[in-house]
């Protein structure tokens, strides 16, 4: 009995350490180099994850998230008490719940680094971090709450996006931020 519990739980930190490194290496591959793109990526991948899970025949979605055997997905096991007979007993993060928040939130750290007077303040990072924290919590209220899996991109990407609009516009930056090429940004610490 333990000694199959501790080799399952190994497995399980495994195969989430392999999906960790994965997404890692996803988000430093894929820059994103301006808001305009990164808010039409994730505004198209935020309805495709609502098409998949409520909108598709069978909610192919959630079938072949617990189908699918890989570093695909982190999961964390749910409490017994909260899993009903015959019901997958993991939740899931999919790579892309992780992935395409990540590279928004290094867009907005570039934002930082490349906006006068931001610099060392990571405030639109902080923002973006908080925005994606907030965006997971309400996906595992959700899931918790309806007894189903949700898709965490329905949660994350309103949040990830209030939190680095609602920044420009506190901060007074709107024009900057929208008008933030990472291109000539890089360019210009190159030649200073």
């Amino acid at each position: 009995g333990s000694v199959a519990f501790v080799g399952a739980i190994s497995a399980l930190l495994a195969a989430n350490f392999i999906t960790s490194g994965i997404a890692l290496q996803a988000q430093a591959s894929i820059p994103i180099k301006s808001l305009k793109p990164a808010l039409i990526f994730l505004t198209g991948l935020f309805l495709y994850d609502i098409y998949f899970v409520f909108l598709s025949p069978g909610g192919v979605m959630e079938s072949v998230a617990t189908s699918l055997e890989g570093p695909v997905k982190l999961l964390s096991p749910r409490a017994a008490a909260a899993t009903a007979p015959g019901q997958y007993p993991f939740s899931i993060l999919g790579l892309g719940d992780i992935v395409v928040p990540g590279l928004f939130v290094g867009l907005l750290k570039r934002i930082d680094e490349g906006v006068d007077g931001l610099g060392e303040k990571n405030t639109f990072f902080a923002a973006g971090m908080t925005g994606y924290g907030v965006g997971l919590l309400l996906t595992f209220l959700a899931n918790i709450l309806m007894h189903r899996g949700q898709p965490a991109l329905l949660y994350i990407v309103p949040s990830l996006i209030a939190a680095a609009l609602g920044t420009a516009a506190v901060t007074g930056r709107w024009e900057e931020v929208w008008g933030f090429n990472g291109e000539e940004a890089e360019e210009g610490m190159e030649g200073a």
